[in-house]
């Protein structure tokens, strides 16, 4: 008998510690747990978190803190989002009550932002916390209505006031009451399984045989495709990307190929491509070790495009569409493309644009009209050259120096890129690839997508297919944003699109959007930071026109720029890049002391 008491209360001591150790709070992170990195809450910039000492002594809490180099100059702002979605327990509720406690230090804007989601991802509901803006701690609350209410999405938003330190955020806790009951008191729900997909609704596709793709009927007749990765990093996904473009290309008529990828770091792989003898690929490689991209994927890509283009009638044309977090990095980047031009001609006008672009990043103002007219510059560029230099100059002065401005503007910066290409680059029968990130290309964001404004904008010209994949390898930034490494991926979870797919045993396939029920699901949505919960809760009906599937990888993950190299050799690079670049600075001075020094005599 004592036994048997004994073992009743052990079960239900087990029972009971399990289920603390799965609530809501938990689960979700609504307590902001400083021990570990946040794998629910995604960050939509590059916030620094540390921990600290919360309103009870005993406690640590999350702090969000603008960082110095040497305690004298900032180099990030705290302006950004940490960003989440909640499944609500099953039931029916009236009415949640969500409190907020925090405390916050010289940010001009701090708020819980909170929508209600239905099962379609229409927004119900939307209202948000105010959090005050002095250092003393404080609860906001907020109360939502529930009817037909699915999903909770949470944004923690915040904006650091200019040119002020210390500026910081203390996130203590977020509690949830449901009809005014814990939503800790319910068990957390998750997604049923998905029903088995039919094979006669797929395409199989091949990693060799890219004339499978001809089998998608739509590849014909629409003028811009996007592809969207649903992982960075992915050798296997880059791999397939590059086979579906050279399809397009080879078969499709497709003549510009647009990368997610900062535009002055794609010129000159443009010239490579083009034929120009004087950039040479593994110096063109290194600007790629610090991209999403497989350094070997996309070398292969690009010696493929270089031979294409030898003998192809209507030659191909890559560009980039993104925009550099950093104005000074971006400004670097066009001093060396037009150095590198100007390298054997040494033209005057060009030597006097780049030294006039390194003045812009020590406060001297930059005005267009020192751009060098075309007729003084056009033996070293062609036309289209010119007008894309003058563009992409306008667009990065116009950001100017503010990072968290130039991360907010990337979707309608890139979308003003690929308008623009279209209409300098592409003739009317003409197509085009994006290839870019899931996030990106997708029909449904809290913000207006580089997808939704195309799709606005070329209503059914546009369509797009997300690349998905089971299970594999991926190279994964460190949390400190500096070292990459290669990691497995986290395999389909039970309810996953990526499980259910898994099934039908296929390699890689190819599946129409309207095969896909039309309900909640988990689907893996990551960037290139390493997560251990990889999956997001989504509906994919009215995102996408299409998926590609890969059921694991058939390539062998690697980055042989990358891979194994700690901090102390990437800061090195870094300083090997700062020297590259006085020397070339000197070198156009000694010019400009000799041009002077001839007049004299």
């Amino acid at each position: 008998m004592k036994i048997s008491i004994i073992f009743i209360f052990l079960l239900s001591f087990f029972v009971q510690m399990k289920g603390q150790q799965n609530t809501y709070t938990t689960f979700y992170e609504l307590d902001f747990p400083v021990n570990k990195q946040l794998q629910k809450w995604k960050s939509q910039s590059a916030l620094i978190l540390s921990s600290d000492i919360g309103s009870n002594l005993e406690n640590a809490v999350l702090r969000i803190n603008r960082i110095y180099v040497k305690d004298t100059i900032p180099i990030n702002d705290i302006t950004g989002a940490l960003q989440q979605t909640l499944l609500l327990p099953h039931g029916t509720f009236n009415m949640a009550e969500i409190f907020v406690t925090t405390k916050a230090l010289n940010l001009v804007m701090a708020r819980l932002r909170v929508s209600v989601l239905d099962e379609q991802e229409k927004v119900l509901f939307s209202d948000t916390i105010s959090i005050l803006k002095n250092a003393k701690w404080n609860t906001g609350v907020g109360q939502f209505p529930l009817q037909k209410a699915k999903l909770l999405f949470l944004s923690l938003e915040m904006e650091g006031s200019p040119h002020i330190c210390p500026q910081s955020l203390w996130l203590d806790k977020i509690e949830i009451k449901l009809d005014g009951k814990n939503i800790d008191s319910y068990p957390i729900s998750s997604l049923s399984p998905l029903h088995t997909f039919e094979k006669s609704n797929v395409i199989p596709l091949s990693f060799s045989n890219t004339l499978l793709y001809n089998n998608i009927p739509q590849l014909k007749d629409k003028q811009i495709i996007a592809l969207g990765e649903t992982a960075h990093g992915s050798t296997t996904i880059n791999n397939v990307a590059f086979q579906f473009i050279k399809n397009q290309i080879v078969n499709n008529n497709c003549t510009l190929v647009l990368l997610e990828y900062p535009l002055e770091h794609i010129l000159p792989f443009n010239r490579f491509i083009r034929g120009d003898n004087a950039y040479l690929l593994e110096h063109l490689m290194m600007d790629i070790e610090s991209s999403s991209f497989s350094s070997e994927q996309m070398m292969d890509f690009i010696i493929w495009l270089r031979d294409y283009n030898k003998s192809a009638k209507e030659k191909v044309t890559l560009m980039g569409i993104d925009i550099s977090s950093s104005f000074s990095r971006s400004i670097r980047s066009i001093f060396n493309y037009c150095y590198e031009i100007n390298r054997k001609k040494q033209n005057l006008a060009i030597d006097t644009l780049c030294l006039n672009l390194l003045s812009t990043i020590s406060g001297k103002k930059f005005s267009m009209q020192l751009l060098p007219a075309y007729s003084d510059v056009h033996n070293e560029m062609s036309a289209n050259e010119y007008i894309i230099l003058k563009h992409y100059l306008g667009m990065t002065f116009n950001l100017g120096d503010d990072q968290q401005r130039r991360y907010q503007a990337r979707d309608s910066i890139m979308y003003e890129n690929v308008t623009f290409f279209k209409k300098l680059l592409c003739q009317s029968n003409e197509k085009i690839v994006v290839y870019s990130h899931f996030e990106h290309i997708n029909l449904k964001s809290t913000f207006p997508s580089l997808g939704v404004l195309l799709k606005n904008e070329y209503q059914d010209k546009y369509f797009s297919i997300g690349i998905l994949i089971n299970e594999g390898n991926c190279i994964f930034r460190r949390i400190d944003n500096i070292k990459r490494s290669i990691e497995s991926l986290q395999p389909g979870i039970i309810g996953s699109i990526e499980f259910t797919l898994s099934k039908l045993k296929i390699p890689l396939l190819y599946i129409p959007i309207e095969y896909i029920p039309c309900q909640l699901i988990y689907m893996r949505n990551i960037g290139n930071l390493y997560l251990k919960d990889q999956f997001s809760i989504l509906n994919l009906c009215g995102r996408l026109n299409g998926i590609i599937f890969i059921n694991k990888d058939e390539v062998i993950t690697k980055d042989t720029l990358i891979d194994g190299k700690d901090e102390k050799e990437l800061l090195q690079k870094n300083i090997e890049k700062q020297n590259d670049l006085k020397r070339k600075v000197e070198e156009i001075k000694s010019r400009f002391a000799k041009i002077k020094k001839e007049c004299l005599h």
